[in-house]
């Protein structure tokens, strides 16, 4: 009875040993998960990837076609060869083209182009105001005052030619980049000639008188 008792627990011992043997450790389960789970993470980054490539090389053939267009126009508008109308037409699309794309150096050289080739045309001067006021906003944006102030000077210095609340909005424009500038006492100059010069401008007049206000408490 002993002996059939002592074989039955080697059995046992032997049974449980070789499963022991065979099952596999919560150790390596869980390192399994991690190296799965990042062999996924890889995949989904791999796809991103490839997405973006695709995205990348569509937008650059796009900005290719959008360039190509833009010195088609261009190359209109300097062939004295071509019908007025179409190099007017060609010059309005390209200085487009090139302001939805902030490229306003070269939109201010196609400005320049028309202006050149057509200056009996006063409407190609506003076209141009346009432009330098855009750029001076962007400019005025970033902080770099100082280049801005010059884009509204020109603005104000070409008022006749343009409708009447340009001087308004030039001189207020002005204003503003010398007071952010730092230049208060000028400022209060250009506000001064807005309330002065322009006193059925609005808002730049209102506008105006509330700055002098507040310079005149804070200078």
């Amino acid at each position: 009875m002993r002996r059939q008792a002592f074989i039955y627990g080697v059995m046992l011992t032997t049974i449980g040993g070789l499963s022991a043997f065979g099952a596999e450790s919560p150790g390596a389960d869980a390192a399994r998960r991690v190296q799965r789970h990042l062999a996924e993470r890889e995949a989904a980054l791999l796809r991103v990837e490839a997405h973006l490539s695709q995205r990348l090389g569509d937008v650059t053939r796009q900005q290719t076609a959008e360039e190509r267009r833009i010195g088609v126009l261009r190359d209109v508008v300097m062939d004295v060869g071509t019908d007025r109308s179409a190099r007017l037409r060609a010059g309005r699309w390209a200085i487009e083209a090139l302001r939805q794309r902030q490229d306003y150096d070269r939109a201010i050289e196609v400005c320049q182009e028309l202006v050149q080739g057509f200056p009996d045309d006063r409407s190609l001067t506003l076209l141009q105001a346009e432009t330098l006021l855009e750029k001076a906003e962007r400019l005025g944006l970033a902080g770099r005052y100082a280049e801005a102030i010059p884009l509204y000077e020109w603005i104000l210095s070409r008022a006749p030619e343009l409708p009447p609340h340009w001087s308004a909005l030039a001189e207020w424009g002005l204003g503003k980049l010398h007071r952010l500038n730092g230049n208060p006492k000028t400022a209060r100059i250009w506000y001064g000639r807005i309330l002065r010069e322009h006193p059925g401008e609005q808002p730049w007049y209102d506008w105006a008188k509330i700055k002098l206000q507040r310079l005149s408490v804070n200078p």
